[in-house]
């Protein structure tokens, strides 16, 4: 994306959408490698990847070119759930972004006890 000011900061832009399917599976994996969790049921991970399918899920990242310090994220979910187990038919629309931005990142602070 085109390169923006973050604060008073040059920043480098990128913009990815991550496949929902492959990133289940990735996550699964990485719990699995590193023993932070136990092994995922085959049956239950075809059925979290079945709901997911249809779903987006996008990250905006604004790193400062000085310092490649995150100066802003954002995380948009578009999870579009269908067939849902035990309710025949039912469907489900979440869409919601969430934005984190940083500034005057290691600038001095003067704190001022209360009297």
């Amino acid at each position: 994306m085109a390169d923006e000011k973050i604060g008073d900061v040059d920043t480098y832009h990128y913009k990815v959408t991550l496949n929902a399917d492959a990133m289940l599976k990735a996550v699964a994996d990485l719990a699995k490698s590193t023993g932070a969790g136990a092994d995922v049921d085959a049956e239950q991970m075809a059925e979290a990847q079945k709901f997911l399918k249809d779903s987006v899920l996008e990250v905006e990242l604004w790193a400062g070119k000085q310092d490649l310090l995150l100066r802003q994220t954002k995380v948009h979910f578009n999870l579009n759930l269908k067939d849902i187990p035990d309710m025949q038919g039912a469907t489900a629309l979440i869409d919601f972004l969430l934005t984190n931005t940083a500034t005057k990142i290691n600038e001095p602070v003067t704190v001022t006890a209360p009297q």
